[in-house]
């Protein structure tokens, strides 16, 4: 397991920022220990996703009492390997639980990423901009580009690319404005590699398009990729 945190524009507090990071796996449950002290109004996103065949379904065993939006993305059952699921929340201000969450099917490579987001200011609310979405990409040389997606609400708000079965990180992004979140990977049989890249928009960088964005990796294979983007209203 490993956390981190940081945000942008040398850390001012008027900014979206990625509040910290959580790796899990491989397990089936698995018990996260959300970052500390957290603040209502935290978006909390969960990517999960598993190797081995089968049908899989993510299931979140106890809520933390938070209510969760839970998406599958790719279901390994019909599309072939691997299984991709997300889960989203907004903080209410109370962990009564360590959140759990398991992928059922067999403990192979499963991989869990818990990601927090913390909003200029307290007390708004997060709406989806662009809608969970998945799609195959190949790499050229190990290079993957990601194409872009076009934000509609001149909302601040912020874009999350995850690029998976990539290969081991080498260098990138290539583009303005993109952060990587970090590289993460589960060894063994059907290895999950996880690039996490994230953007923010509606401060420096105006709303709208992200702009294709392209990392280098070791293994030039077809990677899935997963795009979600999320406004925040003021209150």
């Amino acid at each position: 397991m490993s956390r981190h945190r940081h945000s942008l524009l040398g850390g001012t507090t008027n900014q979206i920022s990625v509040w910290g990071v959580v790796l899990q796996g491989p397990a089936a449950p698995v018990t996260f220990t959300p970052p500390a002290n957290m603040k209502v109004g935290d978006l909390v996103y969960v990517y999960v996703t598993a190797g081995g065949g089968g049908l899989r379904d993510l299931t979140i065993t106890n809520t933390g009492g938070q209510t969760w939006t839970n998406v599958k993305i790719r279901d390994g059952n019909v599309s072939g390997l691997p299984t991709i699921c997300e889960a989203v929340c907004i903080f209410n201000g109370t962990w009564t639980a360590n959140p759990v969450f398991s992928i059922s099917g067999s403990v192979v490579s499963k991989l869990y990423l818990m990601q927090v987001i913390r909003p200029p200011v307290p007390g708004g609310t997060w709406t989806t901009d662009q809608f969970f979405h998945g799609a195959n990409t190949g790499g050229g040389s190990g290079l993957y580009t990601m194409p872009e997606i076009t934000n509609t609400v001149d909302k601040p708000n912020i874009t999350i690319f995850n690029l998976q079965n990539a290969g081991v990180y080498t260098s990138g992004p290539t583009a303005a404005y993109w952060r990587r979140m970090g590289f993460f990977e589960q060894g063994g049989a059907n290895a999950r590699n996880l690039n996490t890249l994230y953007q923010i928009q509606g401060f420096v960088n105006p709303v709208g398009a992200t702009g294709n964005v392209a990392i280098d990796c070791e293994s030039s294979t077809t990677a899935q990729l997963t795009r979600h983007s999320w406004y925040y209203t003021a209150p």
